[in-house]
């Protein structure tokens, strides 16, 4: 068995190595001097190509990663609780700071619902772990709600979180939770969420409504883009991790790096363009200015090698061990 098992993992391992390297093929290692247009139209031939762009970037237009796992981008720097002032409970105080951290003088509204947190199980019933309160802020109509931290059975903090009068959370759209908590396996959906908060609560939920997670306690990367000034959104760059300084080169360029084409597709790009207000088109380009053709020739010969090396280590126990069990049976 160890034989077979062998050989077919060895073979397994050198055709992955084939693969990765046919997906992600050697580049020119000289970066192509190239105008915003030249760039654009290279699209339609190369998925990667190294280029020097005579460009500079769109320094207003800086999108940070967020928080969550959606929204994907915010204009606001991520490395700073925002200290917020819920006007009249009005939810558009909330808005710009969608996917930050932010810190508010309010309290919840009686009555809450529980989000049972599983743990599944493949025979029988899920196993019951604890649960994440989801409960109205305060003179919000229902507009914003809070989502509590994970709570074991009998733990005292679950009362002492509900009768707070100050919340701290990342901010998110409630129709978001999904994917937001995905981690914590909670009981209901969004749907089921909206249809409890009507018939146990009278209050309308909408996909407006907005969530302050209070257990997300995600520390903030850094990270963020820029789009290239003049492309109307058809060129990016990234990655940049300083929030507070911009590269010596931002203004007036050049531009250097190895260009990947993307297709937009789904949430990811409709949040680049929701966010940053510039139109995404079906196919546009992000340099990797920390990226050179020769850096990726590398990692990519080095990927073919560590694959193909280990699948020919294994092949070749795998017939060793055929060989001396034939051995041993003709002796």
């Amino acid at each position: 068995m160890l034989r077979w098992g062998c050989l077919l993992l060895g073979l397994a391992s050198i055709a992955l190595g084939v693969v990765g390297y046919l997906m992600h093929p050697p580049v020119a290692t000289e970066a192509r001097p190239v105008t915003i247009n030249e760039a654009i139209g290279l699209f339609a031939e190369h998925d990667r190509i190294a280029v020097e762009l005579d460009a500079g970037l769109d320094v207003d237009h800086r999108l940070f990663a967020t928080l969550t796992e959606r929204p994907h981008f915010t204009l606001k720097p991520t490395d700073i609780t925002y200290e917020v002032n819920l006007a009249e409970g009005d939810p558009a105080t909330l808005a710009p700071f969608l996917g930050n951290r932010v810190r508010l003088s309010a309290g919840l509204d009686a009555g809450a619902i529980s989000l049972a947190v599983v743990s599944p199980r493949s025979i029988g019933d899920d196993e019951l772990r604890g649960e994440r309160i989801l409960a109205p802020v305060s003179g919000t109509d229902g507009a914003v709600w809070a989502v509590s931290p994970f709570f074991s059975a009998d733990d005292p903090e679950r009362k002492t979180w509900l009768t707070a009068i100050v919340l701290e959370g990342v901010v998110s759209r409630l129709q978001d939770i999904g994917e937001n908590l995905a981690s914590f396996q909670v009981e209901y959906d969004y749907d089921q969420i909206r249809q409890l908060a009507t018939t146990d609560l009278g209050i309308t939920i909408d996909d407006h409504t907005l969530l302050i997670d209070t257990g997300n306690d995600e520390v903030s990367s850094g990270l963020y883009r820029l789009p290239v000034a003049g492309s109307r959104g058809a060129l990016w760059a990234m990655p940049f991790y300083d929030q507070m300084e911009l590269p010596p080169w931002a203004a007036a360029g050049p531009i250097r790096g190895l260009m990947w084409a993307w297709d937009a597709d789904g949430g990811f790009d409709m949040d680049l363009a929701l966010v940053s207000g510039l139109p995404i088109p079906a196919r546009y380009g992000v340099i990797h200015h920390d990226e050179t053709g020769a850096g990726h020739n590398e990692k990519t010969t080095f990927g073919l090698k560590l694959f193909t090396g280990l699948g020919g280590v294994m092949i070749a126990v795998s017939l060793a061990a055929f060989l001396l069990r034939r051995r041993r049976r003709s002796a």
